[in-house]
């Protein structure tokens, strides 16, 4: 059966005091001979002075009867709904408590009243599992006392108030400084929570270095090399005639060059900036060092990867970005699936620079005449090997809960793997103007978070937890 109870403070003198009769201890199965309890919040526990209360006060076996000196310690507000589990005889925890790490700038934005979908649907979904969802940045940790400044949504409006620091914490910090923040996140609480992805940011060469432990994905992982020197350029060149420069550390197709053999003393070079295609010609490859230069800081060092013989649709080049993520019982599913097709001339695929979307079944019946249902077809060939990637992402870094692969498909219908995102934007995704996509794609790492917390999950799409 689901436990689940209201907090209520009872007006009293007794402190640290948590309120029982008789019939609801035999209920929770608490050890009556003890005269105190644990009670778990987060990462906190306090110990809780049990007062056994006579039958006839008609306490409702729904609702946690606490001291109201007890919210200076656990801070939740009087009503909260939450989920209650016991740990032993004499130990309960109450939550889930799920944290929402996000950016200062994120932070201050619904702090000033403004909406982000992804965000209430992170909160609505916590909030069908009997949980509490709470949204906080690196500037609104209290390391010395485990304690945050949250934002959760009460009566359609974000408000603040203080948490004890979440045992399980969603690290959706994506923007600016989002790789110096995570891992200072994870220096400090290691011990003290469990981080949903274990790394702060996938670079794209530690993720081939991954894959290509695992056999069984040598067949679709293109030559990936470090860019050392330009001599590294010239051999590759001559060995596939058109590559791929991309910096280790950078998203949304900044940084990324392409690079082609015209002849023994020319080569074409095409990027993209937001706005813009830019191509030229060289015949003195050194001279691609100054056009690289800027993306170097934030970018790191430069990759060379192999260019794929892409199959077209509607005469562009296109490339997938799918989804995958742990559903409600930690297992892998593909949430969507969405097509990014390029702008005229352009060398990248990102929405943020001129591409499109398109709708991933459009594309397999026009371009390959297949269905999601195709024997042996491309979309079971991109489960398959998804679900390989994911797995051996997850024995080199740890627990994740969601990888944004993206993959192109050649003129043989075969697939590759071009990079794998830990913390993936869903823009292209969104594009798909499909809400129940999107809102799936959204709910499903908080059903996974508490899962991993230890408390009662369920598919939220089909009305989270039911008695």
């Amino acid at each position: 059966m689901l436990s689940k109870v209201k907090i209520t403070y009872i007006d009293s003198s007794d402190i640290s005091c948590c309120y029982f009769t008789e019939s609801q201890i035999k209920h929770l199965n608490l050890n009556i001979n003890k005269n105190q309890i644990i009670l778990s919040v987060g990462s906190l526990d306090i110990n809780l002075n049990v007062v056994i209360l006579d039958e006839h006060n008609n306490l409702n076996l729904n609702r946690l009867y606490l001291s109201k000196n007890v919210k200076n310690y656990i801070y939740l507000d009087e009503g909260t709904l939450l989920q209650l589990k016991q740990i032993d005889n004499n130990h309960l925890s109450i939550g889930p408590l799920i944290g929402v790490f996000i950016n200062q700038e994120k932070f201050d934005y619904l702090l000033r009243g403004k909406g982000i979908t992804a965000y209430t649907q992170f909160f609505k979904a916590c909030e069908s599992l009997y949980g509490l969802c709470c949204f906080f940045s690196i500037e609104t940790i209290d390391w010395n006392n485990k304690l945050i400044k949250g934002l959760t949504k009460k009566n359609s409006q974000w408000t603040m108030n203080t948490f004890p620091l979440p045992k399980i914490i969603y690290d959706r910090n994506v923007e600016n400084n989002c790789r110096a923040e995570s891992i200072l996140l994870r220096n400090n609480l290691r011990d003290s929570c469990h981080i949903l992805n274990s790394i702060p940011k996938l670079a794209k060469l530690q993720t081939f270095d991954a894959l290509r432990k695992n056999p069984k994905l040598n067949y679709i992982i293109p030559e990936t090399i470090p860019y050392e020197d330009v001599n590294d350029l010239k051999n590759a060149l001559n060995k596939y005639h058109s590559i791929y420069l991309k910096p280790d550390a950078l998203s949304k197709g900044k940084g990324v060059f392409r690079v082609r053999k015209i002849s023994d003393i020319e080569y074409g070079v095409e990027y993209r900036t937001a706005e813009e295609n830019h191509k030229f010609t060289l015949t003195n490859l050194l001279n691609l060092e100054n056009v690289m230069a800027p993306f170097y800081e934030k970018g790191g060092r430069y990759l060379i990867q192999k260019e794929i013989n892409k199959a077209p649709f509607d005469d562009s080049d296109f490339d997938l970005r799918v989804l995958f993520q742990k559903n409600w019982q930690g297992t892998w599913h593909i949430s969507g699936i969405s097509g990014r097709i390029s702008a005229p001339g352009s060398v990248i695929t990102s929405p943020r620079s001129g591409g499109r979307v398109e709708n991933f079944e459009v594309i397999l019946k026009r371009t390959f005449n297949e269905s999601y249902d195709t024997p042996n077809g491309i979309y079971s060939n991109i489960l398959y090997y998804g679900k390989e990637v994911c797995s051996s992402i997850e024995s080199e870094f740890g627990d994740c809960v969601e990888l944004g692969l993206d993959i192109a498909i050649d003129t043989n219908k075969r697939i590759w793997i071009i990079e794998v995102n830990g913390k993936p934007l869903k823009v292209s995704l969104k594009r798909l103007n499909d809400p129940a996509l999107f809102s799936l794609c959204n709910k499903r790492p908080i059903e996974y978070a508490v899962y991993a917390s230890g408390f009662k999950s369920a598919d939220t799409s089909l009305g989270g937890l039911l008695e």
